[in-house]
C-alpha cells in the first residue's frame, strides 16, 4: 500500500487512542499507529483514504476507529447520564440503517442537504470522519456486527460495530 505519511515520534497519542485503548489493552503491549484527520478531506475523501487502508485489513491488521457518530458537546443534558435526546437516537438509527444497508451515499451526504437531526447530531466533522474510513475498509463478505448501542448525557451516542 503507498499511503504518503509524515511521522512526528513527539506527537503523544490522541485522547480518541488511548481513551478506548485503555480498556482494550491496559498494559499497552501492543504496537499502535495512530492516523491523523486529514482537514483537508471532504466525507468523499475520508471513504476513500479508508478504502485504501482496506490492503492493511487483508494482511490481519486491525482498524480501530473512535468517534461517536452522535457527538454534541454543546447540547449535553447532564441529567440523562445513560440517556439521548429524541433528536440523536433518530440520526443514530438512521446511521445504523446506512451502515446495515451499506448506503455509502446517505453516509457520504453533504451538510447542506442535511435535516435538523443531521445538523444537530454532528456539528462539527471530526467525530464523524472515523467512521468513514472504517466504511471506507468495509470488504464484501464483511459481516457487520454491533459491540455497543447507547446513549450519554442526551448529545453522545456510544454506537460502536464491528467488520469481520
Amino acid at each position: 500500500m503507498n499511503l504518503p505519511a509524515l511521522a512526528d515520534p513527539a506527537q503523544g497519542f490522541d485522547h480518541g487512542v488511548w481513551t478506548v485503548l485503555k480498556h482494550l489493552w491496559p498494559d499497552a503491549d501492543v504496537p499502535l499507529v495512530q492516523l491523523s484527520l486529514d482537514i483537508t478531506r471532504d466525507r468523499l475523501g475520508h471513504l476513500a483514504l479508508g478504502a485504501r487502508l482496506q490492503a492493511l485489513r487483508a494482511e490481519g491488521y486491525m482498524i480501530i476507529a473512535s468517534g461517536n457518530i452522535v457527538h454534541n458537546l454543546r447540547e449535553l443534558d447532564w441529567s440523562q447520564p445513560s440517556g439521548g435526546q429524541d433528536w440523536a437516537k433518530r440520526y443514530d438509527l438512521v446511521i445504523k440503517q446506512a451502515l446495515e444497508s451499506k448506503d455509502n451515499t446517505l453516509l457520504l451526504q453533504p451538510r447542506a442537504e442535511q435535516n435538523q437531526d443531521s445538523r444537530l447530531s454532528v456539528p462539527t466533522e471530526d467525530h464523524y470522519w472515523p467512521l468513514l474510513y472504517v466504511a471506507g475498509t468495509r470488504m464484501p463478505t464483511d459481516q457487520l456486527e454491533w459491540v455497543y448501542e447507547g446513549y450519554e448525557y442526551g448529545g453522545i451516542s456510544l454506537r460502536s460495530f464491528m467488520l469481520h
